[in-house]
This record gives C-alpha cells, structure tokens and sequence, in this order.
C-alpha cells in the first residue's frame, strides 16, 4: 500500500518543479514544518538518514526535498525507505528519470505516490502555451500567439522565462507580432530574420551571420527550433506552388502572410522538394540526438548550415 509521505516526481523538469512547489505549499498551509532541500549529486548518505529518521522536538514534522535523486545511489536510497520514513516526514523524490526494471523503481510503485509528467512536443506545445500565459495574463494577438508558438523550443522552463518578460512588458494591454518578435530577440530581430532568409536562399554568408547571433547572446536552442519551422514552411508553400496552387490561395492555406509567402516562394526555388524533406528529416534527426545528449543545438545549425549551403560535401558531414 502507498505511503501518502513519500511522492515521487518523474520527467519533464518543469512541470515537475510546479508539482512539487505546489505539494509543499499544501503540506505548508496545515502546518509549520522543517524544511530540508538536499542536492543528490554531492549529499552524503548520513545527511539524508538524519533528514529522514532524526526526530525533532520542536517541529511537527518536516518535508524533504530530494533533488536530482537520479544523482544520488539508487541501492543507497532503497535501503533507507525499507526502513519505513516515519508518517511525519513528507519526502518528496525529484528525478528526471529511473530505469523501471530497477528495484527502486519496483519499491516506490508499490509503497510511493508516482507523478510522471511527459515532455512536450511540438503537438501538445501550442495548449501548453496558451495555459502558461493566461495564467500570467499575458494577451497576445492571434498572429503574436502563432509565432510564439512556433519559434520557442519545446523547453518549458525556457518557455516559463519567456513568457515572465512578456508579462513585464504587457501589463494589460495586448501584444501584437512585433512587439513579441522585439521581446524576443530585442535589437537582433532583423538580424535574425536576414539569417533564416540566408539560409532559406542557401547562402553560404548564413555561417558567419550564425556566429554573430551566438556572440551576441542568441541562445542555440531558439535558433533551432526557429529552423524547423522555417524549413516546414518552405517545404508546405513548396509542396502547395507544386499543386498548381496561386500565392494568394496558398497564403490563405499556409497562414502566412502574403508578402512572407512571396518571399519563401523565392527561397523555395533554391530547393526541390526532395531536398526540403531530407532537411526537415535531418532535423527531427538531431532533435532525438539532444534529448539522447548525443548532440547539442550549436553543433547541428553548424553541421546542417555547411551541408545545406554545400560548402563541403554531404559524405563528409554524415551523422
């Protein structure tokens, strides 16, 4: 039978920190507890006994937050919760991940409260957005709100920061497109822009342009993920320009605006559609190597800016 002391908490970094924030603020509003906040990766194992087992003659209980316990030596940990943490004592278990074969895994299912909480994607991003900002308030106009949704990456805290500043700014007044594009990016916004049209046109100025953004404090992951939805972009005005489809129409079933529509038009000749595909594949492709910690977002716009602008050949950069 669980135990209603200990929870653990799996996944996604931010909701699982809201989580756990949110159960402390409960287990706080009954009683004034002991607080303990330990770090799994430099915590002694006699620092965690005494956090669970110590008794205390002033508090009616405590919690204890166990950060990054996939850190902190599973068989160790296991041994300390078969020896029943006392009612009192709330232990909350924060981990990115545990392998479900394992014996702590097998424990806490069968003695512990289990919250997972699944990464986003591209697919669930967009409500996840709308919920974060009408909790801070924040009001955006249709077209603000389709960018935002299609330029940050699927990285909540990062999402969390973002949407913070647009709070500031807001107040409560609606932001429109270029409001957000200059929160966003700040003075960088044209710079931005001219690199995806450089990159769009396969030009191999797209390079240095890439490592003026870095230097200038552009974060990787953005740049990334505003990519994909570039180079989605291009191939669905491509694809529809192949149908037989007038830009105007294809402004229409593309959401883009018409001047924007004529502009990838431009950028979409430089590419067949075959090319536009194998690029979005080689994205997806990288995208599953950062979550595997085989790649990191600089390395792959370097990697796929060379390929695509054809500065050395592709048999060289296969990854």
């Amino acid at each position: 039978m669980a135990q209603a002391n200990i929870q653990v908490f799996l996944g996604e970094p931010f909701q699982r920190e809201q989580a756990i924030k949110d159960t402390i603020e409960k287990l706080e509003s009954n009683a004034t507890l002991g607080k303990y906040s330990l770090e799994g990766h430099k915590l002694a194992v006699s620092e965690l006994q005494q956090a669970l087992f110590s008794p205390s003659l002033f508090e009616p209980g405590r919690w204890v937050w166990l950060r990054h316990a996939d850190e902190f030596d599973a068989a160790t940990l296991l041994k300390l919760l078969e020896k029943n943490v006392p009612p009192e004592v709330h232990l909350l278990i924060d981990m990115e991940k545990l392998d479900k074969r394992s014996g702590l895994y097998k424990w806490l299912k069968a003695n512990a409260k289990l919250n997972e909480f699944a990464a986003l994607d591209r697919r669930t991003l967009p409500g996840k957005i709308k919920s974060m900002l009408q909790e801070s308030k924040v009001k955006l106009s249709s077209d603000a709100f389709q960018y935002l949704s299609t330029t940050l990456p699927p990285d909540l805290m990062h999402i969390g920061q973002e949407v913070k500043k647009l709070k500031l700014f807001a107040k409560n007044d609606e932001l429109n497109l270029e409001q957000v594009q200059g929160l966003l990016f700040g003075g960088q916004q044209a710079n931005v822009f001219q690199f995806f049209d450089l990159i769009g046109e396969r030009k191999p100025q797209a390079l240095p342009h890439l490592r003026q953004l870095l230097e200038s404090g552009e974060e990787p992951s953005k740049l990334f993920y505003m990519l994909v939805n570039h180079i989605r972009s291009l191939l669905l005005i491509k694809a529809l320009q192949s149908e037989g489809v007038r830009p105007p129409d294809i402004a229409k079933q593309s959401g883009s605006a018409p001047w924007m529509v004529n502009r990838r038009l431009q950028q979409a000749s430089r590419w067949s559609l075959e090319e536009l595909m194998q690029a979005l594949q080689q994205l997806q492709e990288k995208d599953v190597q950062f979550k595997r910690g085989q790649s990191d977002p600089e390395d792959a716009l370097l990697i796929l800016i060379l390929r695509w602008t054809k500065l050395v050949k592709t048999a060289v950069l296969q990854s």
